[in-house]
């Protein structure tokens, strides 16, 4: 392999599996292996989120409960809560949705690579919940992130499936906390019964996968063992009882005994042990990261790394990076608009705003944790490659090159920290002959090859 065929190797990778170089390129360790130097940084596991702390979800629970009973108050023409009185309450969401991107780009551009930030949007994407189910959800949504899917990265997958089924996000979004057992005593008391909702996800979407082998019987013996998983005034999980279905329940074959709580939680871990579960997850990894019709022997290597590591994920991420699938055919992917907005701004070596963040996210159609559908954002390139999506990044190419905070004054020298080996003579060409700056910058993150990935 020639120099120039390693570094422009080494680009791809950086790309592939992580947000791309920064603005001060590759390191030359990375280039002579970035297999190697990518295993590292996951290794190192993700990185405290920058800046102030972001509120836990019980917090941002009680700022939104209290914003509400000051909202209600005053269109009622009632006085003030006197709990309120004299406090600054303020409409949470916006400022907090704004504050939680500002920290992932901050994540993104102060990691090697960003594999481990990579990784964390995957399956915050993957058990998504949507801030347009309602304000509640909205507010809690980076928080969600921040507590169910984070921490589990290097655990086991049943354990962030788990983490995220009792997180008051996920529990409003698909409606579980609202279900209840028709022969509990809530139940028979108040006449109201189950909310499958959560139950089908959770087999459909999160874990078997919509041929994964399961019945509607399944979801709806599921849907009775989650009965009572709900959360308190204060935003936290509690499991009712009063609301629990009672009796045993046959899921997936297995037989779930009487225990309340425990029943969730068994058949949760029962779903995500089935060797459905292993191939749905494999092929979704790989189709995301590598290629939008994945070779079979990749998605092979990947399940067995699941099944035979009892879903551990750490072994999973090192398998994906060490599959020799996983290093052919670059270019196969694109990046999604979420993955543009953030490899731009770590490209540009600038720290954007939350409000710009969230403008651009938004005019590209892929704002943060606000799928329209329960299955997440896709990330095929047909689904983002369209007429109006390809003009949508070149407006927002120029919004972020225009952007007061950006100091490059060498387009030139950024293309070639950048793309290296991978600019093409036309994309050199065409940056070294834009009439200014900004121009240059655009023409740069425009390129068809600062797209690929």
């Amino acid at each position: 392999m020639t120099q120039e065929q390693a570094r422009r190797r080494a680009v791809q990778a950086a790309k592939r599996f992580g947000y791309g170089p920064s603005s001060e390129g590759l390191s030359k360790a990375f280039v002579e292996d970035p297999q190697a130097a990518l295993l590292s940084e996951l290794r190192q596991g993700l990185q405290p989120l920058p800046g102030r702390p972001l509120g836990s979800s019980r917090e941002l629970y009680r700022q939104k409960r209290d914003w509400e009973r000051l909202r209600e108050a005053r269109a009622a023409g009632r006085p003030v809560p006197a709990d309120l009185a004299g406090r600054e309450v303020l409409q949470p969401e916006a400022p907090q949705h704004q504050n939680e991107l500002r920290a992932r780009a901050r994540a993104i551009a102060a990691a090697g690579t960003g594999i481990n930030e990579r990784l964390a949007w995957f399956w915050s994407n993957h058990l998504c919940v949507s801030a347009m189910k309602n304000g509640w959800v909205s507010v809690l949504s980076g928080a969600y992130e921040r507590e169910a899917i984070r921490p589990h990265l290097g655990g086991r997958f049943e354990e962030m499936v788990l983490a995220s089924a009792r997180h008051p996000a996920m529990l409003t979004y698909l409606d579980n906390r609202s279900s209840i057992g028709p022969q509990s005593p809530e139940g028979r008391k108040r006449g109201r019964g189950l909310n499958e909702n959560y139950a089908r996800e959770l087999l459909e979407l999160h874990t078997l996968g919509v041929d994964g082998g399961y019945s509607q019987r399944d979801v709806l013996m599921l849907a009775r063992a989650l009965t009572g998983w709900t959360y308190d005034e204060e935003g936290v999980f509690r499991f009712a009882l009063e609301r629990h279905e009672p009796g045993a329940k046959i899921i997936l074959g297995q037989v779930i005994a009487a225990g309340g709580e425990s029943e969730g939680e068994a058949a949760i871990r029962a779903a995500c042990r089935r060797p459905a579960a292993a191939r749905f997850i494999a092929t979704k990894m790989a189709r995301h990261f590598v290629n939008d019709t994945p070779r079979p022997e990749l998605i092979a290597h990947l399940e067995r790394a699941f099944r035979d590591s009892d879903g551990d994920l750490s072994v999973l991420h090192e398998a994906l990076l060490t599959a020799p699938d996983s290093w052919r055919e670059f270019g196969a992917k694109v990046l999604t608009p979420q993955e543009f907005v953030f490899t731009s701004t770590r490209a540009l070596g600038f720290d954007p705003h939350g409000v710009d963040l969230t403008r651009w996210l938004r005019a590209l159609g892929q704002d943060a944790w606000n799928s329209a559908a329960p299955d997440g954002y896709p990330d095929t390139r047909t689904a983002w490659l369209t007429p109006a999506g390809i003009q949508a990044r070149i407006d927002t190419a120029y919004q972020i090159s225009g952007h007061t905070d950006v100091r490059v004054r060498d387009p030139r020298a950024l293309c070639a920290a950048v793309l290296d080996a991978l600019a093409t003579p036309q994309t050199v060409a065409t940056v070294r002959g834009a009439p200014t700056v900004r121009d240059g910058l655009v023409l740069l993150l425009s390129a068809p090859e600062f797209h690929r990935r």
